[in-house]
C-alpha cells in the first residue's frame, strides 16, 4: 500500500505541473523508471523525493544549490534551505526572521 502511495504522488506531481496534452518524453521515461523502482525498493519514499525534485529542475524551478543564493560562494560548513531566496543560503547571507530550514551535509550531498 506504501507504494501505491508514493506512485500515485509522482504520478500527481505530474499531472498538476504539466499541460495536459503536451508531450514530455524526457519526463515520461523519468516518471516511468521511478514508478518502476518504487515497486522494488525497500525505500519508496527516497524515490518519490527524487523524482520531485528532479521534476522541479526539468520544469526550470528547482531551488539552486550548488551555491550561495545571497552571495554565490561555493557552500561550506551549515547551510539553510530558504523558500523565498529560492535555494540553499550560507549562515552569513541567511536574513533573520526569515524562515529558513538548516540542511545537513548529508542531505546537501543527496540535493547535488
Amino acid at each position: 500500500m506504501q507504494r501505491f502511495g508514493y506512485a500515485s504522488y509522482v504520478a500527481e506531481l505530474t499531472a498538476r505541473t504539466t499541460e495536459p496534452g503536451q508531450p514530455y518524453p524526457a519526463l515520461f521515461e523519468l516518471l516511468e523508471a521511478t514508478v518502476s523502482a518504487i515497486e522494488t525498493s525497500d525505500d519508496p519514499q527516497k524515490f518519490a523525493m527524487a523524482y520531485a525534485l528532479r521534476l522541479l529542475a526539468a520544469l526550470g524551478v528547482a531551488p539552486v544549490t550548488q551555491q550561495c543564493v545571497g552571495c554565490g560562494q561555493e557552500l561550506a560548513g551549515e547551510v539553510v534551505y530558504s523558500p523565498i531566496s529560492g535555494g540553499l543560503v550560507c549562515r552569513e547571507c541567511q536574513i533573520e526572521g526569515q524562515v529558513a530550514l538548516l540542511i545537513s551535509p548529508a542531505a546537501r550531498g543527496l540535493l547535488r
